[in-house]
């Protein structure tokens, strides 16, 4: 991964900042990620620790600050898929714990999944993410008293299945007080499943797993 900060952009000479000297600023750095999953019928689990080696950022810090060398994040997801007899429906419920080790920030996500399957090779879905803090981070508007808010995030996303070929696109609103900015966010998604014929029964896998949709 390569980090580059160019500060010569940032320069005003009407408003001087002693963090900004007017630099190119440069960063690389190698880091590996490891994941386990289970698949049983509809049924998946998996588990995966992101970042593992430590890593050292302060030279890119602009205010001379220091950042943890330790940047694993533990994920974990359990979810199923629900089918409906002779119908083209599915639920996918699911749950998600993310957790960051240096500082102990937790996080879960709540997910539900809906598919339509219009035809053999398109699927349709949307569906819906709600994630929450669990620690909560303090915070100070006066600068003297502080108070606790638990992190809320709302989530909705749609998308399609053609082929091989998926399309996404999710939108993100803040659900707190105090909030990151005044908008939400937006995400779009492509990409392209490569087939494994070899695994293939009559043509298509013979569960609904999330990772081979």
């Amino acid at each position: 991964m390569q980090r580059r900060i160019d500060e010569r952009r940032l320069t005003n000479p009407n408003l001087i900042d002693p963090a900004i000297q007017g630099q190119v600023l440069n960063d690389v750095s190698f880091n590996s990620d490891f994941g386990i999953s289970y698949f049983k019928q509809n049924f998946f689990v998996s588990a995966s620790l992101k970042n593992i080696l430590p890593i050292n950022r302060d030279n890119l810090l602009l205010d001379g600050g220091i950042e943890p060398d330790n940047q694993t994040r533990l994920l974990f997801t359990a979810g199923n898929t629900f089918t409906f007899k002779n119908t083209p429906f599915s639920l996918e419920p699911s749950i998600s714990y993310f957790n960051i080790l240096s500082i102990t920030d937790q996080q879960a996500d709540f997910n539900l999944k809906g598919y339509y399957d219009m035809r053999e090779d398109f699927r349709f879905w949307l569906g819906g993410s709600f994630r929450v803090n669990i620690d909560g981070v303090r915070f100070s508007i006066d600068n003297q008293s502080t108070s606790t808010q638990i992190s809320q995030m709302g989530s909705g996303f749609i998308g399609f299945n053609y082929a091989n070929f998926i399309f996404a696109y999710t939108y993100t609103s803040q659900l707190n007080e105090i909030n990151f900015s005044s908008s939400g966010f937006h995400q779009v998604t492509l990409g392209y499943n490569i087939p494994d014929t070899k695994n293939l029964r009559n043509g298509k896998r013979s569960c609904n797993c999330p990772s081979f949709q």
